[in-house]
């Protein structure tokens, strides 16, 4: 159920794949569960089998721009959010879709049931 429930399969239907279908399927869910929370990279491709770290390591660190997180990070200075608040985070979305949103928020403020 680990594997079905949060991709919403049910158990029967996953029963009734082919044996190569839930091995593979069981094999994934275990290499992503071996993944950092921090950088996302897999375990076992930084570690040898006796938890010593390989040599030379198979990554190198790079600095890498992103657009998307300097508009993010942008966003966070104007608007004053040097301090986490509670519930709330910078999201990123596609400009085609931002003006449905915003027009969305104001509707939601307007009835009361948004708080900012």
């Amino acid at each position: 159920m680990a594997y079905c429930g949060p991709l919403g399969i049910p158990y029967a239907a996953f029963l009734a794949w082919d044996d190569l279908s839930r091995d593979a399927a069981l094999a994934w869910q275990r290499r992503e569960g071996s993944r950092c929370g921090g950088c996302q990279q897999y375990r076992e491709d930084l570690v040898n089998a006796d938890g010593t770290e390989k040599r030379p390591h198979p990554v190198v660190a790079v600095d890498w721009y992103c657009p998307a997180c300097a508009a993010a990070q942008r966003h966070d200075q104007q608007h004053g959010d040097d301090k986490p608040r509670p519930g709330v985070s910078t999201a990123l979305m596609p400009r085609s879709a931002f003006a449905q949103w915003r027009a969305s928020q104001e509707t939601e403020t307007d009835a009361g049931t948004v708080t900012g």
